[in-house]
């Protein structure tokens, strides 16, 4: 539309000049062939970075780059050979000149200024160079480079990690505590509504946890939906949330995390604008270097919530099998395993086991569990109660007695990583953090 509005334009100042239509629509068309496809390419080489994007931004902006770049190559095309064909059939040859108009006179003005600075031509340019020079060098810095500016949706959503093993009861405890304080921080007229998801997804569930990860027992992911009448921007709010809760709860990891579709989308797949990936083939090294990259980071005074995507620590305990001794009672170690998980979770993982509804022939699972109570306290994040207890499940009756977990193993406290997060098959560890007062480029470059 824009070229075919050039070339009509100029088509209509060549017929002022009293030339035959055909005449003017020839030399119009000509005239502006050459500037209208320097303007096309001008137009089109601003999209040609979006092919060197990788990732979520590649599939959003290359098709958009497509559409740009097919329309104006069409509108090129059309303007060049259509439109003068048009214009012939169309338009009116007008054989006297009009009367000039206000327009004539402002382009009058226009022009004779225009001749004005085309005479002073190297001071224009001079002038303009020192003036782009300065606009450039006091505003440039305080410009965003973030693909999308940073705006208001009047909600978050926090990701709560408890210290590893927490026993998911607590975990919800932790849940409503942090809830509590963002309620008395923002006002609890502030709040709409509040929805949170405590722990893994349930294996009976078919929920893809792709779509709602969590690591463990210990994690929380919180929706906070906010009053639209706040008159609070959300990431002075978040730092605020963030300062309260890490004073009220310090043994609590928190994490801001995008909360509607276009940071999502934008995040490539990362919970946090800021994620660090360490990957080698030795894990500790691995380890040892994630957490000296930690320190460094932990220096940048605008990153937020920085910790480590992996729960590294989670509590175990180590049973290491007496093979003589189990093989003298006539067991073996995969009788320790079946009933270390019979106790500890149900007979399901063991011995399924269905039973069919003779009436409507659905099947259901029919598992063992020891009860609660007895398996652990309510609040207390060591399973069975203790190592005690568990060394206290037993294995076999015999004429002499039970055989116990403890007489034929030792069981020992330990740690090891929750999780593996591997990338072409070598274990890799995640450093991940938020940006506040500042753009992903600059602290990109900030070091």
């Amino acid at each position: 539309m824009d070229e075919a509005t050039v070339a009509i334009e100029n088509i209509h100042a060549h017929m002022h000049q009293g030339k035959p239509l055909a005449e003017a629509v020839s030399d119009g068309s000509a005239e502006t062939a050459i500037p209208r496809l320097l303007a096309m390419l001008c137009i089109l080489a601003v999209f040609v970075s979006s092919f060197f994007m990788q990732g979520a931004a590649r599939a959003l902006f290359v098709p958009l780059s497509l559409s740009v770049g097919f329309a104006m190559i069409a509108s090129y095309i059309l303007s060049s050979t259509f439109v003068p064909v048009l214009s012939v059939w169309l338009m009116k040859h007008q054989g006297e000149h009009h009367s000039p108009g206000f327009f004539d006179r402002i382009r009058g003005v226009y022009e004779h200024i225009l001749c004005g600075l085309v005479r002073a031509r190297w001071l224009v340019i001079a002038i303009y160079l020192v003036g782009s020079a300065g606009v450039i060098g006091i505003l440039g810095p305080q410009l965003g480079r973030g693909i999308f500016p940073v705006v208001d949706a009047g909600q978050f959503r926090l990701r709560m990690r408890a210290p590893d093993g927490t026993h998911i009861e607590k975990t919800e405890q932790l849940a409503k505590v942090a809830l509590a304080n963002i309620e008395q921080e923002v006002g609890a007229e502030n709040v709409e509504l509040t929805l949170g998801y405590v722990g893994m997804i349930h294996s009976n569930f078919p929920v893809n946890a792709v779509y709602q990860w969590s690591r463990g027992p210990e994690e929380v992911i919180l929706y906070v939906d906010l009053n639209d009448d706040i008159g609070i921007s959300d990431e002075v709010l978040k730092d605020r949330v963030r300062k309260r809760l890490s004073a009220e709860m310090p043994d609590v990891r928190f994490s801001f995390e995008p909360s509607d579709i276009v940071n999502e989308v934008m995040s490539f797949g990362s919970p946090t604008p800021v994620e660090v990936v360490i990957s080698g083939p030795n894990f500790q090294q691995n380890r040892d270097f994630a957490e000296k990259t930690r320190e460094e980071l932990a220096q940048i005074p605008d990153l937020r919530d920085l910790q480590v995507g992996q729960s590294l620590d989670y509590p175990t305990i180590q049973v290491t099998v007496d093979r003589e001794k189990a093989g003298l009672a006539g067991l073996m170690p995969v009788d320790v395993s079946r009933a270390l998980v019979t106790a500890t979770s149900s007979s399901r993982f063991i011995v399924p086991n269905y039973w069919a509804d003779p009436k409507s022939g659905i099947a259901y699972q029919v598992q063992v569990e020891i009860p609660r109570p007895v398996v652990r306290s309510p609040y207390d994040t060591e399973t069975v109660g203790s190592i005690e207890a568990l060394g206290r499940i037993p294995l076999k009756q015999t004429s002499q007695g039970q055989v116990l977990i403890r007489d034929i193993a030792t069981l020992e406290p330990g740690t090891m990583p929750g999780q593996y997060d591997r990338y072409n098959m070598r274990r890799q560890i995640t450093l991940t953090a938020n940006i506040a007062a500042a753009d992903l480029w600059s602290r990109s470059f900030c070091c």
